[in-house]
């Protein structure tokens, strides 16, 4: 969960510095799901950094993708 709550801190200074779409809580509810429904996939009943990896990964290749082109090439350059 430390490692979520400093990705939606960066992305949030970063999307507001730059003019982006902000991310909001529900973002983070979105990651907390994606990682139990990857754990799920994999029939384990906990989830692992594994899982919260892949929901990072998923998460920010989505919401980099729907940001305008100069805001979506910073984010890429910060958080990949």
């Amino acid at each position: 969960e430390d490692r979520i709550a400093k990705l939606y801190s960066e992305l949030r200074r970063e999307s507001m510095n730059s003019g982006g779409i902000p991310i909001a809580v529900r973002h983070i509810e979105s990651l907390i799901r994606m990682s139990e429904a990857h754990a799920k996939m994999h029939l384990r009943e906990y989830v692992n950094s594994d899982d919260i990896n892949t929901a990072i990964a998923v998460m920010l290749d989505s919401f980099i993708s729907t940001q305008k082109f100069s805001v979506k090439r910073a984010l890429q350059r910060h958080f990949q």
